[in-house]
């Protein structure tokens, strides 16, 4: 596990909140445990293994993929469609670069 992921399961008043937008493009609903049972669920719901970091707003599953041969990069999948792209280029810069930032309000 990166220990950036480490860390940034540390903040407990982060990984509790709800509704964090990462990004223009992106909203986190909740952060997932990280434990056995959340890692089985995703991978019976991707179909590949994954650890599973968090939820956005719709649904799609935020993860890093797992083993030596995996790079740092944090994707998402979107439920609708399959598609999956790179989220952020590791746990280190979706946490200091894209956020988190309070919900916006709505216009």
């Amino acid at each position: 596990m990166p220990s950036a992921l480490r860390e940034l399961y540390a903040d407990r008043a982060l990984i509790t909140r709800r509704d964090l937008r990462w990004s223009d493009d992106h909203m986190i609903s909740a952060f997932e445990p990280l434990d056995e049972e959340a890692i089985l669920d995703a991978r019976r719901n991707l179909g590949f293994a994954v650890v599973p970091i968090a939820t956005t707003d719709f649904g799609d599953l935020v993860y890093l993929r797992p083993g030596p041969a995996a790079g740092d990069e944090v994707y998402v999948t979107y439920h609708d469609g399959g598609d999956t792209e790179i989220l952020a280029d590791s746990v280190e810069a979706m946490d200091h670069a894209n956020g988190p930032q309070s919900p916006r309000p709505s216009r």
